[in-house]
């Protein structure tokens, strides 16, 4: 199983994440609740508009989200 870690920077107006050495993946919220909600739904689409071919390693099989 893969470890996707998502980088959390806390804002003054809430927080931001994104997936470490991955520019296409990103989300800003007001709760961490919400941004974990967030992030995935962003993962989920992301892997949706896009074919296993042309989807990162990481993103392929099982995989779970470290918040760091």
């Amino acid at each position: 199983m893969n470890v996707i870690r998502i980088i959390v920077e806390e804002r003054k107006d809430g927080f931001s994440a994104y997936i470490d050495k991955m520019e296409d993946i990103y989300a800003i919220a007001t709760t961490m609740t919400e941004l974990k909600s967030t992030i995935s739904n962003a993962i989920r689409l992301f892997k949706e508009k896009n074919t296993e071919e042309a989807l990162p390693e990481i993103l392929k099989g099982q995989y779970r989200l470290v918040y760091v």
